[in-house]
């Protein structure tokens, strides 16, 4: 089990921003705050999502480099799940949807359905680098402890783009986060 930091894969970050804004008061997934248990898994497939402007800065060799690591990194996630623990606070269940953004990228969410069993939310996103990314979430919270749900994400830059699927499955641990932040 791993702890979610800053190099934690873009998808799992994705994964716990929705369930760190889930209680927003535009959002009524009625789930409970403290330690939670999230497992995810995902695939990744397409091109580097980076702009024009960015890759010209790069030589040829540069290029090729990025191109073969970003094709690593998504073949080394293929058929892996990654289980973490995440602490949801009551300051972060009360955090705005439409404040919130990801990797640089400022967001606008929507949620399409949004009862207290079950939240749809489309997230557009927008980078000063060019990069834009769409994601549909669906959540269902078969109780206050026990939320699985999917994500699927497009990620296109200067015609480049790079589509993630994923599933998530969160269990509640206790109303105490002890060292987990």
């Amino acid at each position: 089990m791993s702890k979610f930091t800053l190099r934690t894969p873009l998808f799992l970050a994705l994964c716990t921003a929705v369930l760190l804004v889930a209680q927003s008061d535009r959002a009524n997934l009625a789930i409970k705050p403290g330690l939670w248990e999230e497992t995810v898994s995902s695939t990744a497939a397409g091109d580097v999502p980076i702009s024009d402007q960015r890759f010209a800065q790069l030589s040829l060799e540069q290029r090729a480099q990025v191109k073969k690591t970003f094709q690593a990194i998504m073949a080394a996630q293929r058929g892996k799940t990654h289980t973490y623990q995440v602490c949801l606070t009551p300051q972060q269940l009360a955090a705005q949807l439409s404040k919130e953004s990801l990797a640089n990228q400022t967001c606008k969410w929507t949620p399409s359905r949004n009862t207290t069993s079950v939240l749809d939310i489309q997230a557009q996103c927008t980078s000063p680098e060019g990069m834009n990314t769409a994601i549909d979430f669906h959540f269902t919270a078969a109780s206050d402890v026990s939320v699985k749900g999917t994500a699927h994400a497009t990620m296109t830059a200067s015609g480049r783009s790079t589509v993630a699927d994923g599933q998530i499955s969160a269990k509640w641990l206790a109303s105490s986060c002890g060292n987990v932040k």
